[in-house]
């Protein structure tokens, strides 16, 4: 079931929306048209479940061309809602424009809730009887900044959604399958580099509005889908700029709640336009992504801008990245182009295995095994109980090597247990990082080797 919250711009919507889904998920201005997307969330109240959805607002589009597609995903919003939220200001009064939006929504034949906002004192109680006057019964008087009657106001939303019929005592009932959880997605990058049409083009349609226009999308969208038999949640976020380039306050909040999407990802897309070189921004934002230890893709759009001969060259400009991106050479490259929809479900498929990949627990017989190997290849490993075979004179260091486990899933985690009487040089973590990728399946996934001494 899904409610769309709509009004004229700066009524509140978005302060709304947050208040009702308890988290700050749209950002929230005095700048007139902050929203432009359709920005879905979750809200639950009394053991129920709806989609609330926040829009730009109606508004006449003008002869922006970005202002006309916002009203395009606003009538897109109405289409799909089961319930309309209709958001009015108590301190504007009723105007022209409410009754304008009025008779928009009257056409649509679906509930509609109209809900007074700011409601901040007593006395502004009396100014909210104007609003019958539009003709969708009593109005709801809340305050989305405070709270105040935000409960009554969800209760109102659960009574008009969930008016189900009883069933019957001797009606089978359906228990379904509990569903798996969703694998998250996040597409970042810089400005212009196309995540939107990329996020656009897995959806297969216009979820997010796209514009040569820098810092179009303004907030992190998420849209769950299903594919091959698993959930997964893509979100788009805001095209991420250096800071002394911000000087905007919308795009300021845009890029921090950009960076905070990171945290609850499972997989990183990383988006690079194809042909161009790696530019000192692309460098911040991977060194932003290689903190969070997730799974990353390396997405290199507008591919259908290339040349032909410039195609044929793909190993080199894969070499090239590999340089210019060298702490993530475990990451896989996917060339796709959201214009042509080329490669698009490769995204999707390399995600799920990358998530795979994160959960696996290895059997310790595996590892055990890889150890034994690491010992007979290289010299510097030995058994603790070959210790005494090699003299002290001898100027090469030896580390005794008692056990190799892991001790974490999602990212894995290893512990190497070895006597450390003299540290462990970086150069030796190193080679056993290269022979682990090398024996194990680990594209696209970071991985962290911990050296602990026997008990």
């Amino acid at each position: 079931m899904k409610v769309c919250i709509i009004g004229r711009v700066n009524v509140g919507k978005s302060t709304l929306f947050n208040r009702l889904i308890d988290q700050e998920k749209a950002i929230i201005s005095k700048i007139a048209g902050t929203t432009r997307d359709r920005n879905y969330a979750e809200c639950f109240w009394r053991k129920e479940k709806f989609d609330l959805i926040d829009t730009g607002g109606l508004q006449d589009a003008g002869i922006n061309k970005v202002e006309k597609k916002v009203q395009e995903q606003t009538q897109v919003a109405l289409k799909e809602a089961d319930l309309i939220l209709f958001v009015v200001d108590v301190k504007d009064g009723l105007l022209l424009e409410d009754k304008d939006i009025a008779k928009i929504l009257r056409n649509l034949k679906k509930p509609i809730i109209v809900a007074v906002n700011k409601v901040d004192k007593n006395s502004l109680r009396k100014m909210a009887s104007d609003f019958f006057k539009l003709g969708f019964g009593e109005p709801m008087l809340i305050s989305a900044i405070t709270g105040i009657g935000t409960g009554d106001l969800l209760d109102e939303i659960v009574k008009k959604l969930f008016v189900l019929p009883k069933i019957k005592s001797d009606e089978n009932i359906i228990i379904k399958e509990p569903i798996k959880k969703p694998v998250k997605i996040i597409l970042t990058g810089r400005t212009n580099v196309g995540k939107s049409s990329i996020f656009n083009a897995i959806l297969g349609e216009e979820r997010v509005i796209v514009s040569e226009i820098p810092h179009t999308t303004r907030e992190a969208l998420d849209t769950l889908i299903t594919y091959k038999n698993q959930s997964i949640l893509i979100v788009d976020t805001a095209g991420l700029r250096k800071k002394s380039k911000i000087d905007c306050h919308i795009e300021k909040i845009g890029s921090l709640q950009s960076l905070q999407t990171f945290k609850r990802a499972d997989v990183i897309c990383l988006v690079l336009e194809a042909g161009e070189t790696a530019l000192s921004q692309d460098k911040r934002i991977a060194n932003h992504i290689e903190r969070t230890n997730k799974g990353v893709i390396i997405v290199v759009n507008k591919w259908d801008l290339l040349s032909q001969k410039d195609k044929r060259k793909v190993n080199q400009y894969i070499q090239y990245l590999k340089a210019q991106f060298s702490f993530f050479l475990w990451a896989p490259i996917v060339f796709v182009s959201a214009k042509e929809n080329f490669q698009i479900k490769k995204i999707l498929d390399t995600a799920l295995k990358i998530k795979q990949r994160l959960n696996r627990i290895f059997d310790q017989k595996e590892l055990d095994k890889f150890l034994e190997e690491m010992k007979k290849k290289y010299s510097f490993f030995i058994d603790p109980s070959e210790r005494k075979l090699h003299p002290k004179t001898v100027k090469q260091k030896f580390f005794s090597v008692y056990k190799f486990s892991q001790i974490r899933d999602n990212p894995p985690k290893f512990a190497l247990v070895i006597q450390q009487k003299t540290p462990l040089p970086q150069a030796c973590l190193n080679i056993l990082e290269k022979e682990l990728r090398k024996k194990f399946d680990f594209e696209g996934i970071p991985f962290t080797i911990e050296l602990e001494k026997p008990e």
